[in-house]
């Protein structure tokens, strides 16, 4: 398999997902409300090192900013957290290397969010990481746009290298389908073509 950025042992990328990865608000609203924002794989394109460095080093870019920012958002929740995996590969290698897989990054947030009523939102791969936490983390909603439900394709896709390469690692392989997770609380699911 012809791997290239971001999958190619990238020391720059590396050092990134060293790095904590996931960013916190706190509103000061008092509704015990939390609200986890998942970004995409679109976190930034095309998959050069220059896009790299401009959207995550330079702007330290998480998708959602400009929805969180709203006056509604912020009154609505008390706590505001951006999660983003810079590898773009569906979470199977979590938020960053001490959260390296989907458990471990469900205990993290669970431990961010106690006490809190949780929702999770997400577009796309994000989306697939919002329904994903939300069962793991039982939250109260979420919402996904176009988000996908099984990423078992994505294992001979090309762009997906770590999908293919944990496809056999039941620590990370568990979640590939989620199709028939179970979640207690509401979500929205809204479809795009």
């Amino acid at each position: 398999m012809n791997v290239s950025f971001p999958w190619n042992g990238s020391e720059l990328l590396r050092r990134e997902y060293e790095k904590d990865n996931y960013r916190l608000i706190r509103t000061g609203s008092k509704t015990n409300k939390a609200i986890i924002f998942f970004s995409g794989n679109g976190l930034y394109f095309p998959n050069t090192e220059e896009e790299f460095t401009q959207k995550i080093i330079v702007n330290d870019r998480y998708e959602w900013e400009n929805l969180a920012s709203n006056r509604l958002i912020r009154k609505r929740y008390e706590l505001i957290i951006f999660v983003r995996d810079v590898y773009k590969q569906w979470y199977v290698t979590g938020m960053n290397a001490n959260y390296d897989n989907v458990d471990k990054t469900a205990e993290f947030l669970r431990e961010l969010t106690r006490g809190y009523d949780v929702t999770t939102c997400g577009a796309s791969a994000g989306g697939y990481a919002a329904v994903l936490f939300a069962s793991l983390l039982d939250a109260e909603r979420f919402f996904t746009f176009s988000g996908q439900f099984s990423i078992h394709h994505q294992i001979n896709a090309q762009g997906a290298p770590f999908v293919y390469n944990y496809a056999s690692d039941i620590i990370r392989n568990k979640y590939y389908d989620i199709a028939g997770i179970t979640h207690t609380g509401g979500g929205v699911l809204c479809l795009a073509r």
